[in-house]
């Protein structure tokens, strides 16, 4: 029996198009006749590496929903940030200073904060 990742490489060889990759990595693909229930060609992302939802960049996903034709022209806008993948349970995860599990306890008592009090 197949893997899924072996069936997905043989379903994007034979039925798909790749359209781009992403700055991870991941390869995009347009089948080249299956049809969703509204005429469209199907679309899908093989992922390089684990496979997490959060890796898709905004354009892509906004290509993979059909909400925008090109996704290889990036929009860049002067406020925007690198696109990052949730890095919850890494070590790279962000933990605010006054976090109780972080391995940089508060070794004051933050004293900005006031308890409402009826």
């Amino acid at each position: 029996m197949l893997s899924s990742k072996a069936v997905l490489a043989i379903r994007s060889w034979f039925f798909g198009v790749k359209i781009g990759e992403d700055e991870f990595g991941n390869a995009y693909y347009e089948s080249k006749r299956l049809k969703d229930s509204f005429g469209r060609a199907k679309r899908w992302v093989k992922m390089k590496g684990y496979v997490d939802a959060s890796k898709v960049p905004a354009h892509w996903h906004g290509w993979l929903h059909y909400t925008i034709q090109n996704p290889t022209n990036k929009p860049t806008y002067t406020w925007s940030k690198e696109h990052l993948p949730n890095l919850t349970g890494t070590p790279f995860a962000y933990h605010p200073q006054s976090n109780t599990t972080t391995s940089h306890k508060a070794t004051t008592t933050n004293t900005s904060y006031n308890a409402w009090k009826p």
